[in-house]
């Protein structure tokens, strides 16, 4: 390999995102108390409702939020070719930053969007090989629901590596801020309201538009759970002309609410021992957040259920059509249902 490589293990404990378990993974390097971020991060439901494809339009996404920065420096780079992004990834690797870069993983030479969809999005890089003409990333290309170290040659980046109008690139350098001393406490802001998905007025600015948010790529969006609702209203239409590159989508979004609600479940836990909820209340919140993470698990194997059959080229009953719809209704409320639970844990803070 090189002189250059950085410490890191993929982050498994539990998937949010690619991004979000990356940069999780960069921080538990420097101080294993951040394992307890997946369960003090918050989200919010989107629909990239001016997509041209109706299915892209009002299947629902989920994006995480927490504020990074307090924790990583970051600085972009901005590079106007595949051999100035060569040159600038070597030297963020070889000063000791970790590397996002958008690429567009249609160019990748194996996973599941490999000759399929046109997935751009923050591929993590923390190590190179001249011998080898490779980047080692980690990703979660391969199987859904699981990160891995994957290696890219140098010549699939060339072709992945998304330029944008102006024939430009970023790469972002991060590097953890000094956090050795924090401990399980300390990642609770003074300020702390429990994490939850969010409705959609109430989304934090940070959550929007801050740096790292920008290794996102933005689109005109439907926020919040009102979105979920819209997946339901429409369900039967775009699954009507789903393709393969959908089914992969569709299983890519319903499994991700089902690990984060059930990576919650150690939430109430981290609350107690931290003094801010009563053993009582702990014992309350894990059984309201083990019944709606339930709720996403069935909906999850209904999902995997239906693309199973599609994908085999099996006969859809139409009465499986009208499960979908009921279950994905029934998990916006429980959505909703969620966000009243939230003010009620907020009371048991105050009162703690």
């Amino acid at each position: 390999m090189n002189n250059a490589s950085l410490p890191i293990q993929p982050f498994t404990d539990v998937w949010l995102d690619c991004r979000t378990n990356n940069l999780i993974a960069m921080l538990v390097e420097a101080n294993p108390v951040f394992r307890q971020l997946p369960y003090l991060i918050s989200g919010y439901f989107y629909n990239k409702h001016h997509d041209v494809r109706l299915f892209d339009r009002h299947m629902f996404n989920m994006e995480f939020m927490f504020p990074f920065e307090a924790f990583i420096n970051t600085t972009v780079v901005t590079v106007s070719n595949q051999q100035e992004a060569h040159e600038a990834i070597r030297e963020g690797l070889e000063e000791g930053d970790y590397l996002f870069v958008n690429l567009d993983r249609y160019y990748y030479p194996t996973g599941y969007d490999s000759n399929q969809i046109h997935r751009i999005h923050p591929a993590f890089i923390y190590d190179y090989s001249d011998t080898e003409q490779t980047y080692m990333l980690l990703e979660d290309c391969i199987e859904i629901g699981k990160i891995d170290v994957y290696r890219l040659a140098f010549s699939n980046f060339d072709h992945a590596l998304v330029l944008d109008s102006q024939a430009k690139a970023q790469i972002w350098r991060c590097r953890p801020k000094q956090t050795a001393k924090l401990d399980n406490q300390s990642l609770i802001p003074p300020d702390y309201r429990i994490p939850g998905l969010y409705v959609g007025s109430d989304i934090p600015n940070y959550a929007i538009s801050n740096e790292l948010r920008a290794l996102t790529r933005t689109e005109e969006r439907l926020y919040g759970v009102e979105a979920l609702k819209n997946t339901a209203n429409y369900l039967k239409e775009m699954l009507s002309e789903v393709n393969q590159a959908g089914l992969i989508t569709l299983k890519k979004s319903v499994r991700r609410p089902f690990f984060y609600h059930s990576a919650r479940i150690q939430l109430p836990a981290l609350l107690r021992s931290s003094g801010l909820i009563s053993p009582s209340d702990e014992a309350e919140l894990i059984h309201i957040f083990k019944q709606h993470s339930d709720l996403w698990e069935t909906g999850s194997y209904l999902i995997m259920f239906y693309t199973l059959k599609k994908e085999r080229g099996l006969k859809i009953n139409p009465d499986m059509l009208d499960q979908l719809e009921e279950k994905f209704l029934e998990l916006y409320e429980a959505e909703l249902g969620l966000q009243r639970i939230g003010l009620k844990v907020d009371e048991m803070l105050l009162r703690s």
